[in-house]
């Protein structure tokens, strides 16, 4: 009986305090017109999906393999709030209530990682044809 209590409990506030900390930022890369989009979501379901966009405080595009070098692409949030919610982001564009730091030159063909910043951090593949 107190084994059974015991797994109802650790079964119940198990998945509560998973819930306490952030989810993971998931990205899915599309092209689409011409230009490269990045679809942005966090699953902050413990039962049941719930996809809302992340708070994003800055998205960088750096060459593959590269992350440690300068970003080749940058924009971060303005500097009156900390993130924003964003669900999607086209390279090389701003998004509103974002400013770029560094812009994507032009002819930027090539394998790059995409690094969304926020709760947590979301990394992606891409390719900028």
């Amino acid at each position: 009986m107190k084994r059974a209590a015991l797994f109802l409990i650790v079964g119940i506030a198990a998945p509560l305090l998973v819930s306490c900390s952030p989810p993971p930022i998931e990205i899915v890369i599309r092209k689409e017109g011409g230009g490269t989009r990045a679809d942005l979501t966090q699953d902050w379901g413990v039962f049941f999906s719930n996809r809302k966009p992340p708070c994003v405080e800055s998205a960088a595009l750096y060459r593959d393999g590269d992350a440690s070098e300068k970003a080749v692409w940058e924009v971060r949030v303005e500097k009156s709030v900390w993130c924003r919610d964003l669900g999607t982001v086209v390279v090389g564009q701003t998004p509103r209530g974002f400013d770029e730091v560094t812009a994507l030159p032009p002819g930027s063909a090539g394998e790059y990682i995409l690094v969304i910043r926020g709760e947590k951090i979301g990394e992606a593949a891409l390719s900028l044809d």
